[in-house]
């Protein structure tokens, strides 16, 4: 049997306080440790992030074949007697190697651009890194592909085609970006 002391003892404020103090100080810590970790991971993210969009822009400034394609689309598009939405009908059995060059160097573009519209959708990418140094080109490439993309979903029924890069030409428009001071 117990005594009064015993009893008296075991409901002692220090009793219950410090396993108090050491349940709070171990949560604490645990909270602590959490939020470092994710903090860690968040800031690791976007390092990645910075850094893929880096990488990105640099493969476009080295990549031939898509500064070909570029010109080749630019010089279409000046050219009055050219409608590039002939190109989004499919190529006759034989189609001649102009022809077959056009058509690809509209894709190399279309496909690019719809490229870095997927990463920044899926955060591959940094959006405000891109748009800062594409800006204007994103916006005027949609502007005059955006014939040929609506002609080709609708000729292929692919109604997914660029959408990224149609969402993302709409939001930079909807959003400019801020003019400098």
């Amino acid at each position: 049997m117990q005594s009064i002391g015993d009893i008296k003892c075991f409901i002692e404020p220090c009793n219950i306080v410090m396993p108090t103090v050491v349940f709070i100080s171990a949560l604490s810590a645990a909270i602590w440790a959490f939020i470092s970790i994710k903090s860690s991971k968040e800031i690791a993210r976007e390092i990645a992030r910075k850094n893929a969009s880096i990488i990105i822009m640099e493969k476009l400034i080295d990549n031939e074949e898509l500064k070909k394609a570029v010109t080749i689309v630019s010089m279409m598009h000046n050219d009055p007697n050219i409608d590039m939405c002939i190109y989004a009908y499919p190529a006759s059995p034989s189609p001649s190697e102009d022809r077959q060059a056009k058509k690809e160097a509209i894709f190399t573009v279309l496909n690019f651009n719809d490229l870095i519209a997927i990463g920044i959708k899926n955060k591959i990418y940094d959006e405000l890194l891109i748009k800062e140094q594409r800006y204007n080109a994103t916006i005027n490439l949609f502007s005059m592909m955006k014939d040929f993309i609506y002609k080709y979903r609708s000729l292929s029924m692919c109604h997914t085609f660029c959408k990224e890069f149609e969402i993302l030409a709409n939001r930079w428009t909807e959003q400019p970006l801020p003019r400098a001071k």
